[in-house]
């Protein structure tokens, strides 16, 4: 009785572990998603105010890129572009980008953007890290969504066509910080991934390949393997298992046999 009793009391325990850890990674993931829209919802209630009338030459560009009328123009000296909004996204651009590009960097900052818009990547991309914040627990997810960011920003590259005029904008914008603003909520480029781009831009011949960063899978595999162990003890500590041992070699029920027979 008293090997059944802590049997069946570890496996309560054991059966609440995995729904835990699941349920911990699910309240993380909307929590960290509820956070990142808030901090993109008030760096662009900021940035709102600086916004003015879009200046004639940003309505040419934004014409030639594709992205009609969904850009904003906001008067910062600071240089950047991005594409920001769930629902309905939006282009933004500083008047700093405009006074450090020519045209032909303009518009290919913006068909870059324009990609960014047209596959509504900010939610893409705020999805994608609420799943890396719940899946807390698997080591690869997290490479697995830093290489989706990278990819998702050469893909972006691909679409604007002129490779010399980009790179030359991602290098001005480098030298000065400009790739580097707003919270990481919105699709803007970190400096580890731009620097990805420019390899890329630079030798569009060797396409950049998942298998270079070398995701953590065997620890991610052991993690999955122990969860499993996990959800399937309960079953295994409740199921009667018979002793190996000299009674586990009689195979015929037992029979009581008297003694005056034997002999």
């Amino acid at each position: 009785m008293g090997w059944a009793a802590g049997a069946e009391h570890l496996s309560a325990i054991t059966a609440l572990i995995v729904p835990a850890i699941l349920v911990a990674g699910l309240l993380r993931g909307t929590s960290h998603m509820i956070r990142q829209w808030w901090l993109t919802r008030r760096h662009v209630s900021r940035l709102g105010a600086l916004s003015h009338p879009v200046p004639d030459r940003l309505i040419e560009a934004a014409k030639a890129a594709e992205i009609g009328e969904r850009i904003t123009f906001i008067a910062s000296d600071q240089p950047f572009a991005f594409c920001v909004g769930l629902c309905r996204p939006q282009v933004w651009v500083s008047a700093g980008l405009l006074d450090h590009l020519h045209d032909d960097e303009l518009i290919a900052v913006l068909r870059h953007e324009a990609h960014h818009l047209h596959l509504r990547d900010p939610l893409r991309l705020l999805v994608v890290r609420a799943l890396r914040d719940a899946l807390f627990f698997l080591p690869a997810v997290r490479e697995l969504s830093w290489w989706y960011e990278v990819e998702q920003e050469i893909c972006a590259d691909q679409a604007a066509g002129a490779v010399l005029p980009l790179v030359s904008a991602l290098h001005k914008l480098l030298v000065s910080g400009g790739c580097q603003s707003g919270p990481r909520a919105m699709a803007i480029s970190r400096l580890s991934v731009t620097e990805a781009r420019i390899r890329q831009l630079a030798q569009p011949e060797s396409r950049f390949e998942m298998g270079l960063l070398r995701p953590p899978l065997a620890p991610s595999l052991v993690v999955v393997l122990v969860m499993l162990g996990l959800t399937l003890a309960p079953d295994w500590l409740l199921t009667p298992h018979p002793i190996i041992g000299i009674g586990a070699c009689i195979t015929e029920p037992w029979v009581s046999v008297p003694a005056t027979l034997i002999n």
